[in-house]
């Protein structure tokens, strides 16, 4: 390991002194973040408008409905907005109409609470295609509700599995009825003027209303330039046989693996510090909002891994280094493309929808959204870090793999 680390040390030291390195992975981005802090200077007023629909009318849907309005609209921030829509008729109009500012929806459908107790009916939502991101948003609040739901659902069923082996079980489960309850008999009671609170609620969930374009666009252009940056290192071992050096290389008491792993390891920093100054530049100069800082670190880590991989697989299929540098850039701008760095997926046809899901850039992206918006926790970005890392895994062995073939051999 000591090996590989003073491989990538000196890698990384020899690719300092490039110039095209420190355009593309360390100017670029502060280029980048400029411009963007031009470009959205005047956004103070930007909102995102998302309509919430409540059909299933019961004690619990009501609970939810007024704590995500209360955590999203008494917030700070002024990005962001929660409307009750009383039908998703009237909803869906909003959303289609050009001239309201909706860009989504949430509907509760009928018989939500109810479905609690096995499976729980999936949360609607309809976006606006037009929109940049926000179907991003949408997204990320109705996955903030599941993941809340989902959570208080399996502490309800543990109380009345434990209730039930200690006698108590008809109390707790009629506890747990009056949450499926009319929504106008919160307060009801049993005629007593005793107030039914529900089992599931989101009151406490942090959601943000502090979300702009740049903490959307931030993150997709660094993960771009990451590519850029990382290509640039991964190529580098192509050249270092072109002209000799990596026979000189092996020379040293080191193995082929170490080797390789040691230029890994090299390409990896460069794209982690690309993206790590545009997460700086944009969360301090422009209010961006990538999430918390675990969180944030989390994504960036992972997404780094994938494209580290992905920048390897590429240098092991080309055969010098012009070509590396072609199927970089395709790669790279594809991958935006499809991934949502420019154009959110809900602009995309149904068949690249899907496909955007599967690529780095989506699930990243999804991943700080879900992060600043939806509140989500660990568990609720865990599916989009295992995701990045299975790329970044995947593409690397096979790249490791190719490379020790026909580079070292």
């Amino acid at each position: 390991m000591r090996n590989a680390f003073v491989i990538a040390g000196n890698d990384l030291h020899r690719r300092l002194r490039d110039r095209s390195v420190l355009i593309q992975g360390v100017v670029g981005p502060l280029v980048l973040a400029t411009i963007i802090s031009f470009a959205f200077s005047g956004f103070d007023t930007f909102k995102v408008d998302v309509a919430l629909v409540d059909e299933d009318q019961t004690v619990t849907s009501a609970a939810i409905v007024d704590g995500l309005v209360e955590a999203v609209n008494e917030g700070e921030g002024e990005g962001l907005e929660i409307r009750e829509v009383a039908t998703a008729a009237e909803a869906r109009r909003m959303v289609d109409d050009d001239d309201d500012d909706v860009g989504g929806m949430i509907v509760l459908p009928r018989g939500f609470c109810e479905s609690l107790r096995t499976e729980p009916l999936p949360i609607g939502t309809v976006i606006n295609e037009e929109s940049q991101f926000a179907g991003e948003v949408t997204e990320s609040l109705a996955g903030g509700i599941a993941g809340r739901v989902d959570l208080a659902r399996v502490a309800v069923n543990t109380a009345l599995r434990v209730a039930a082996g200690e006698g108590e079980f008809d109390k707790v489960a009629d506890l747990a009825d009056d949450g499926c309850g009319p929504a106008t008999s919160a307060t009801a009671g049993s005629g007593a003027g005793v107030e039914v609170q529900p089992a599931i609620v989101v009151a406490d969930q942090s959601y943000s209303g502090e979300y702009n374009a740049v903490s959307y666009y931030g993150p997709g252009m660094a993960i771009l330039f990451a590519f850029f940056a990382a290509g640039i290192g991964a190529r580098s071992i192509l050249g270092e046989r072109r002209e000799g050096t990596l026979v000189r290389v092996r020379a040293a008491p080191v193995t082929d693996r170490t080797i390789l792993f040691g230029k890994t390891v090299g390409v990896a920093t460069l794209a982690l510090s690309s993206i790590v100054i545009v997460w700086i530049v944009t969360s301090l100069a422009l209010a961006a909002n990538w999430g918390p800082i675990w969180g944030a670190l989390l994504v960036i880590v992972c997404v780094v891994v994938a494209i580290a991989g992905l920048s390897m697989l590429v240098t092991a299929l080309a055969r010098t280094e012009a070509q590396a540098d072609g199927f970089t850039a395709m790669l790279a701008l594809g991958l935006a493309l499809l991934g949502g760095s420019f154009i959110s997926p809900g602009g995309l046809p149904p068949l690249l929808q899907e496909v955007s899901a599967f690529t780095p850039n989506g699930m990243a992206l999804h991943a700080f959204t879900d992060l600043a918006v939806g509140g989500a926790g660990l568990a609720g970005i865990l599916p989009h870090l295992a995701g990045l890392i299975t790329i970044g895994a995947c593409s690397g062995i096979a790249a490791l793999v190719l490379l020790q073939r026909k580079v070292l051999s």
